[in-house]
């Protein structure tokens, strides 16, 4: 008995057709794409202390410059137990 579409140029685990992620380049596709680390979004600023009656001098992120605007500086500062005295 004969085999009905017998491929001699088959290889197991390789299409005949390009895959989506295939590229044309002959290079094979990675499984995973490359994740870039993101950064914090860090900024340099002097923020006024109104308990300390002082100018305090910070590397903050962004996302804690909104939550200092809703909070203010001191309670904060305190819920992260950060003693801005000590700054």
């Amino acid at each position: 008995m004969a085999k009905e579409s017998e491929d001699h140029h088959h290889v197991p685990g390789v299409s005949a057709h390009w895959n989506s992620c295939q590229q044309r380049n002959g290079s094979e596709p990675l499984p995973y794409q490359n994740q870039k680390l993101q950064q914090a979004n860090l900024q340099q600023r002097r923020l006024w202390w109104a308990e300390g009656n002082r100018w305090v001098n910070l590397r903050i992120t962004t996302r804690a410059l909104k939550t200092i605007q809703k909070k203010g500086l001191g309670a904060y500062a305190k819920s992260l137990g950060i003693d801005l005295a000590k700054i």
